[in-house]
């Protein structure tokens, strides 16, 4: 447990541009990413009392430093010890989307919507417009402008809904909308053989 902060410093200070970290040697201040993921690594892995606290900011460790797939592994690990949590799966979601990884990002957030649905305890807090508007955004992305429309119109009213959410699900909404009847109208304008 007492590696918990040595090993935060350590990555903080690591990851500081290079004149800062010039600045800072010079005032006896000296940090190591590595060194700091490592430290906080051991903490998750043997620690006792902080090992919950290294977890979650291991996860915010490994999204800086892009290491997406040990990210949604340690909130994996969290939402085991922690099932009424869904800010976790939620988390799952986002490290999928900041992966480019965006049909296991609409799994994920699809599978929390599910699990909102079922009343699983703890779920019934969840952001579900936010949930929509991210999920209309991916499926706008990919292409399923149908799947798109039908998020995108969910957010208004849902739980978590505020006004510049719904403002901006709304444009989304008529970009949506827009796009889909200038596919039907391609279609409709192309002749059969």
């Amino acid at each position: 447990d007492a590696y918990l902060l040595p090993g935060l410093y350590d990555f903080v200070l690591g990851s500081l541009p290079g004149p800062i970290k010039v600045l800072l040697f010079f005032g006896g201040f000296t940090g190591n990413k590595n060194r700091g993921i490592q430290r906080v690594e051991s903490v998750s892995a043997w620690g006792n009392g902080s090992k919950y606290d290294a977890q979650i900011l291991l996860t915010v460790m490994y999204r800086r430093e892009k290491r997406y797939a040990d990210g949604r592994r340690m909130l994996r690990e969290l939402s085991s010890a922690f099932p009424r949590n869904y800010i976790f799966p939620l988390e799952v979601a986002s490290l999928y989307k900041a992966a480019g990884e965006d049909p296991q990002s609409v799994g994920a957030y699809e599978q929390v919507l599910a699990d909102v649905r079922q009343a699983i305890p703890g779920y019934s807090d969840a952001p579900v417009a936010r949930i929509h508007f991210e999920l209309g955004e991916l499926y706008r992305k990919m292409g399923d402008l149908p799947s798109a429309r039908r998020h995108l119109e969910q957010v208004a009213g849902a739980h978590g809904s505020n006004p510049e959410m719904e403002k901006q699900s709304v444009m989304r909404l008529q970009e949506v909308v827009e796009a889909i009847r200038q596919q039907e109208a391609a279609t409709q304008s192309v002749p059969r053989s």
